[in-house]
């Protein structure tokens, strides 16, 4: 059984790909910028070796550029990943509304 702390570690890592764009969509941030945030705001503390590939893939995908700011890698969203970000906060939303409709 899990308990609160590793419950809500579970589901920041589930949901990492919608918490990063959101994150981005607000303004550009560097890798180290969004694991504080994370962890300011959710108190889970995650390793960069799980954050850095999802950077990665989003830069693969379109989802998002990088620039270079001080030797500091800087993450922010292209048209491509707003648009993205917009699909999965519509879906994760509907999902969220059906599980809490469902567990009544």
């Amino acid at each position: 059984m899990f308990i609160q702390s590793e419950l809500n570690e579970y589901l920041i890592k589930k949901y990492l790909d919608i918490i990063v764009l959101r994150m981005l969509m607000i303004y550009p941030k560097h890798g180290y910028a969004i694991l504080a945030e994370i962890h300011k705001n959710f108190g889970v503390l995650l390793s960069p070796g799980l954050l850095y590939p999802l950077l990665y893939e989003f830069e693969v995908k379109g989802w998002v550029e990088t620039i270079v700011d001080n030797r500091k890698k800087v993450y922010r969203l292209t048209v491509k990943g707003v648009k993205k970000t917009e699909q999965l906060k519509s879906f994760y939303m509907k999902s969220f509304k059906q599980l809490t409709k469902f567990m009544g």
